[in-house]
């Protein structure tokens, strides 16, 4: 066989080489970043700029900061956005409650809004797309400072997303943070924290042992009542509506890290 003949072949061997080796790198990496997750390698460095400690949780991928935000309990940790790649999210959970649901979600995260029929999209602020349950309070909340946070914050961070709820609020930024990064953030989330003075606090939500605990059928993601039964976390028994809890992926209780779901429980408004 002719040179010019083995040309097509050899092209497909070295194409199928290249293949195979660029997509075990991606193995090899996301295994690396998994690795690194579950030592707190990003947390490390973080704790301290945070005033905050380390500490560990099965029901965690790795290790969280533990700290406090207006002597509110609030968590530091870091997970992978997608299995086998290396977007690490870096997640403060605060343990202050909003009367609604509200998410914003800047538009070059690798994320998409919140997509279902009880969560309405309303119009972006600065560089985030927003949804929302409750349209009148979330425009309220955007008025009384949200939208300068999300409009300094987007400029900073354009890769990030602010979820208000009704048990606790998320800050998150799609990357690994440095202690000066940490302690801007941390400025960000008291922030945040304040415009729930601002709003007014859902009812039907208590705490106990550390846990909340929904009370009046009101549910803990969106914070409206239950129409039809929804589901349970098998964890701590607080009812969810089922597709914020297949929107949450777990129990949106703060404290509680519960991924399984009991039967359906039926929850009188």
């Amino acid at each position: 066989m002719r040179i010019e003949e083995l040309a097509p072949l050899i092209g497909n061997v070295l194409y199928f080489l290249g293949a195979i080796a660029f997509f075990g790198l991606l193995f090899w990496r996301g295994r690396d970043a998994r690795a690194a997750v579950a030592r707190g390698d990003g947390l490390i460095r973080i704790a301290s700029a945070l005033r905050g400690e380390l500490a560990r949780d099965p029901s965690f991928d790795g290790p969280f900061i533990r700290f406090k935000t207006q002597e509110r309990s609030t968590y530091c940790y870091q997970w992978l956005l997608f299995e086998g790649r290396t977007d690490i999210v870096t997640s403060f959970e605060c343990r202050i409650g909003f009367r609604a649901f509200l998410e914003a979600t800047s538009e070059q995260s690798l994320r998409y809004p919140t997509r279902f029929p009880r969560f309405r999209e309303i119009e972006r602020e600065a560089s985030f797309r927003i949804v929302t349950t409750d349209v009148l309070w979330a425009r309220e909340t955007l008025d009384a400072g949200l939208r300068g946070i999300l409009a300094e914050f987007g400029h900073r961070r354009p890769r990030a997303r602010i979820q208000l709820a009704v048990d606790r609020f998320l800050v998150e930024v799609e990357s690994s943070v440095s202690p000066e990064e940490a302690a801007a953030l941390a400025k960000v989330i008291a922030q945040v924290a304040a415009l729930s003075r601002a709003t007014d606090l859902s009812a039907g939500v208590t705490f106990l042992e550390g846990v909340g605990v929904g009370l009046n059928g009101r549910c803990p993601v969106c914070g409206e009542p239950f129409e039809i039964a929804g589901v349970s976390c098998a964890q701590c028994k607080v009812p969810h509506h089922s597709d914020c809890w297949a929107y949450w992926g777990r129990c949106a209780i703060f404290g509680c890290r519960g991924r399984r779901i009991a039967l359906p429980t039926s929850a009188s408004p």
